[in-house]
């Protein structure tokens, strides 16, 4: 009898460890952290911005009349990009005299020049869109196989329950024929515990995935231009960061975005470690946060589309107007 009750203690000690043992087991992805700056950040020699003149301060009239015949939408970003004077040149030559001081070449030299600018202004938000958009890709393509590294040893674990508790059931029951009701007791404890042992690394397991992001997009969107390199060009930024009175800002309704993304998905906010996370160099990231960080560049991604349409309808508003004469004649 001593025996047996020495055989059942040795069989709690033995559930207790495999309980704590596999519970802390963790699953990841590779043991090498990710570059997301070395992945996505396109090599190109250092970018002069293009030049801008200073905005005007919400609310100021304009020092001149606006030209006529563009939309307030069309205005307005051209105010931000500063190319209103040509806008405005473009007007005056539209109005004057078709054949006073050869105004067909200097119309078409101002149009040139306006369309140019926009063609580089574009390029410059499908840059950095472009790089984002990488970025969420590789995020998301890491945590699709973190999760299913993940599915995969759940499905095992899951089997192994089955199994074990099984062979549970099949060696009690022998062991009852035999006329043992203690050994049964014991070999019913152990298998149990293998059992939830199992169960229990199903449900707490976690992936992990270093991740280096030194080149933080997401950094400079929330801290300001000044905080970082400068990864957002001028024009962008602009772009993101300029609304009329009692407006709010691209960026100001992207950081609100976030806010709300951090405190669904990451469960915090942003000046908590759990969200500093995000918009630091890099670090440890759980598969949950994984998933965070690629909702945050999606939303990112979103708002430079909307800033790349606002530059679309001015451009396709100047063209539309170079094309008028023609449609004329």
């Amino acid at each position: 009898m001593a025996a047996d009750r020495r055989r059942l203690a040795a069989a709690l000690c033995v559930a207790v460890a495999l309980n704590a043992g596999c519970a802390l087991l963790r699953t990841t992805v590779q043991d090498q952290p990710v570059n997301l700056s070395e992945a996505c950040a396109a090599e190109t020699s250092p970018r002069r911005d293009l030049p801008s003149p200073p905005l005007r301060e919400p609310g100021e009239p304009p020092r001149e009349p606006e030209p006529s015949g563009y939309s307030p939408q069309a205005l307005r970003t051209a105010g931000i990009l500063g190319l209103t004077p040509l806008l405005r040149r473009m007007a005056e030559l539209e109005a004057a005299e078709p054949d006073s001081g050869n105004r067909a070449l200097r119309l078409l030299a101002i149009r040139q020049r306006l369309l140019s600018r926009l063609f580089l202004i574009t390029e410059e938000i499908i840059r950095v869109e472009a790089e984002v958009s990488c970025e969420q890709g590789r995020v998301q393509e890491l945590t699709d196989q973190l999760q299913t590294l993940k599915s995969n040893r759940s499905t095992i674990q899951t089997l192994a329950t089955i199994i074990v508790s099984g062979v549970a059931s099949i060696t009690g029951g022998a062991i009852l024929l035999g006329g043992s009701t203690v050994s049964e007791d014991v070999i019913a404890i152990v298998a149990g515990s293998f059992a939830a042992a199992l169960g229990t690394l199903t449900i707490l397991q976690t992936g992990e995935q270093k991740l280096d992001h030194e080149r933080n997009l997401l950094k400079e969107i929330r801290e300001g231009r000044g905080a970082g390199r400068q990864l957002v060009p001028e024009s962008v930024w602009r772009l993101l960061t300029t609304a009329p009175k009692d407006e709010r800002s691209l960026r100001d309704q992207l950081l609100d975005h976030w806010s709300l993304t951090l405190r669904e998905l990451g469960k915090g906010r942003p000046d908590e470690p759990e969200g500093l996370v995000y918009f630091g160099s890099g670090g440890t990231y759980a598969l949950d946060q994984l998933r965070t960080r690629s909702a945050l560049l999606r939303a990112l991604t979103g708002t430079l589309r909307r800033a790349h349409v606002y530059v679309e309808f001015l451009s396709r508003e100047v063209f539309d107007r170079d094309m008028a004469p023609a449609r004329g004649e």
